[in-house]
């Protein structure tokens, strides 16, 4: 039999003028919204994990840093991502 590979899945083309999408946050007319896409720009996490960031992660004001309790791989792959 012939081997078959699955299609690749790229997902989502990375952006490469920041500049413009800056502009274009500044439109959104939810500033919620426009702050969600800020901090997952800012952080590169990924959704799950940064959909999963409480308060009691976020130690910036004193140490400047953001714990991530729980990534993808669980939680022995906790880490702390400088912010």
């Amino acid at each position: 039999p012939k081997l078959r590979r699955n299609p690749e899945n790229r997902g989502t083309p990375p952006v490469h003028d920041l500049k413009a999408l800056g502009a274009k946050l500044n439109t959104l007319t939810n500033p919620v919204l426009a702050d969600w896409w800020r901090f997952t720009l800012i952080t590169g996490l990924r959704r799950t994990s940064a959909l999963t960031v409480r308060w009691r992660d976020v130690d910036a004001l004193r140490e400047g840093w953001l714990l991530i309790p729980e990534p993808k791989g669980g939680p022995r792959r906790a880490f702390e991502l400088p912010i």
